[in-house]
């Protein structure tokens, strides 16, 4: 049996899988405040959950942030504070007596994406438009990790030099314009009001309030011109939008779609599709569940 986390800013997804890929158990928590109480809750509803489905063979857990998959270790997580140079791995691994290993949650979200394609066709480029902008790449049915698991963050490639400032410390990056912090941000600096949140926005939008549609259209303009760049970049095969945001994407996707046509040559736009995730709640655990069982894999192998 696999564990597997999707470890988030507000919310720790959990679940469990057999040998083949089946989720057999889910539930979920609030994000505690302090590493300990982390690490404890994690341990008990692991345990819990497990009495009477049998043993773990080995747990993954996705975290938002850099992580080192060389030497487990979270180098920095911008939503979560106290994970800041912690093997949280290791921690869970020699209390719970299993081996615990830690992978990036957009690339373990591009991995559970991937995987649900009927076609698959690589480059396969998984964008989560959430909170932040994370991003995976797979590349001949391989995951693009880079040297030491870093690689892919195309959320921080600088997009708007004099922009916002990112969590991150430089200024201007992708997420900056990309997110539903971003549209949130447009929408307070257009109108001068603080909505209550992402879903009210688009429902605002849908409705025609002005001030939600310049923030929208300021949020097209900048992923329209970010695609495309990955478009020349990776020639893509597929492009698929995960992440809250993107359950609006009947809505913004073919102004994005149309901005793209605009600024790239047919020849990169007409091989590779650009679509929204149909289910992109939980491709992160799937994700996390299908590290687990290359680990084994390769380790039986």
């Amino acid at each position: 049996m696999l564990g597997a986390v999707d470890l988030g800013g507000t919310y720790v997804k959990c679940a469990l899988f057999n040998q083949n890929l089946e989720e057999i158990d889910y539930w979920k928590f609030s994000l505690p405040e302090t590493l300990d109480v982390l690490v404890n809750k994690l341990l008990e509803t692991f345990q819990r959950h497990c009495e009477s489905k049998g043993k773990l063979a080995l747990m993954s857990i996705a975290v938002a942030g850099f992580i080192d998959e060389k030497n487990q270790l979270i180098e920095t997580s911008p939503n979560i504070s106290f994970l800041k140079l912690i093997p949280l791995g290791k921690i869970i691994s020699e209390r719970a007596g299993v081996a615990v290993y830690l992978i990036n949650d957009a690339n373990a979200a591009a991995l559970g994406a991937y995987h649900r394609q009927k076609l698959k066709k690589s480059p396969f480029i998984y964008l989560t438009i959430g909170t932040g902008l994370g991003s995976g790449l797979i590349i001949n049915e391989q995951l693009m990790s880079g040297h030491k698991g870093f690689a892919s963050e195309l959320g921080h490639f600088r997009i708007n030099p004099d922009g916002r400032e990112c969590g991150c410390g430089a200024r201007g990056c992708a997420e900056t314009e990309i997110s539903a912090t971003a549209l949130l941000k447009n929408y307070y600096q257009f109108s001068q009001r603080k909505p209550q949140g992402v879903e009210e926005l688009i429902k605002s939008a849908q409705k025609g309030d002005r001030f939600a549609l310049e923030s929208f259209e300021r949020f097209n303009y900048f992923l329209g011109n970010f695609l495309s760049s990955l478009l020349y970049t990776f020639n893509p095969a597929q492009i698929v939008l995960g992440g809250g945001v993107s359950r609006a994407a009947d809505f913004f996707l073919p102004r994005v779609t149309q901005i793209v046509a605009g600024s790239t040559a047919s020849c990169f736009v007409k091989n590779c599709s650009i679509k929204a995730e149909e289910s992109a709640s939980e491709v992160g655990l799937l994700g996390a569940a299908l590290y687990a069982k290359r680990i084994i894999n390769e380790r039986d192998s």
